[in-house]
């Protein structure tokens, strides 16, 4: 610390600033304490530790109660959200979410006034959207780790609808087991989603069990009927089969191979390493969600292209 000390200030801060960005997320409160050195760090850390927020169902009574204490709005430097949030979260019947959770979220929704890329179950993500309207115009990706299939129940608000219908990046969870009503749950949105460019489909196949020959058979023409008519311009597609057996995720591969050499197709890309949803006592989504989170908008451009044509 004493050499350190010896060397001008601002390289002092531009150490302080690459510690910060490589320690923010594993070790958030020693990069929150260097806050207290002085003003010209806390102007370096700040940024930084707000920059990525990650908020947990526990915490967010005591956020609320901050945000209405009218104390110094730090949110304004968040670019990047995260709600580890389940499913179901603080509400036992889902058909009550789309009224009471709006005012839980509104005043939050209006302090993050400056985020780019969302992630959260579909109810938070329709919650912050008709909190603040200008979300929509602001934000680039969502990240939406609840299954398309409990859209209609628990986010029926026309904001929903209309913010995921103006990004450019956007990742939605298909259940495999519902896929053949894959259309008819993207209806929320209202019509085509013409800004979406960057479309991510994790197809989730959470049985333990080898798949069923005709849930294959649904897979493809829902997948492809979805693409074409709700998602008309976009420039990729990457895939991502998530499995509890290794077997099925290499079978949805195949699927996709063959699909995209049919259609001849490039911007079909795939992400073909296995990774386990279960770790043999429970399901670990949170965990594989909190992983995507850090990587951002990187996360859309993983993946190798299934068609390259005559090159290929």
């Amino acid at each position: 610390m004493a050499d350190l000390s010896r060397l001008p200030h601002e390289l002092v801060l531009l150490i302080i600033e690459e510690a910060c960005r490589t320690y923010v997320h594993p070790h958030a409160g020693w990069v929150a304490s260097l806050c207290l050195v002085c003003k010209s760090i806390q102007s370096v850390v700040s940024p930084i530790l707000y920059a990525r927020l990650f908020l947990y169902e526990h915490g967010m009574v005591a956020l609320n109660a901050l945000l209405l204490s009218g104390a110094p709005n730090r949110l304004s430097l968040v670019r990047e959200v995260f709600f580890d949030f389940g499913a179901c979260s603080w509400f036992d019947d889902p058909d009550t979410v789309s009224n009471g959770v709006y005012a839980d979220y509104a005043t939050l929704a209006r302090a993050l006034d400056n985020i780019r890329v969302l992630s959260g179950p579909s109810y938070v993500v329709g919650a912050l959207a008709n909190g603040n309207p200008r979300l929509r115009l602001q934000l680039a990706a969502v990240f939406v780790t609840d299954s398309t299939a409990l859209w209609r129940s628990r986010a029926e608000s026309h904001s929903f609808g209309m913010l995921l219908r103006s990004l450019n990046y956007l990742h939605l969870v298909m259940d495999l087991e519902r896929v053949r009503y894959l259309t008819s749950d993207l209806a929320l949105l209202g019509g085509s989603a013409d800004a979406v460019q960057f479309l991510l489909f994790d197809v989730l196949d959470d049985l333990h069990s080898p798949l069923a020959v005709a849930t294959l058979d649904n897979l493809i023409p829902a997948l492809s009927t979805a693409v074409r008519t709700v998602f008309p311009n976009i420039q990729r597609l990457l895939l991502r089969p998530r499995c509890a057996l290794e077997e099925n995720s290499h079978r949805l591969t195949e699927q996709f191979a063959a699909w995209a050499e049919i259609v001849r197709d490039p911007r079909i890309f795939i992400d073909d390493v296995f990774v386990p949803i279960h770790d043999g006592k429970q399901y670990v989504y949170d965990k594989l969600d909190e992983e995507d989170a850090l990587e951002g908008k990187a996360l859309w451009r993983r993946g190798r292209q299934l068609w390259q044509g005559n090159g290929q």
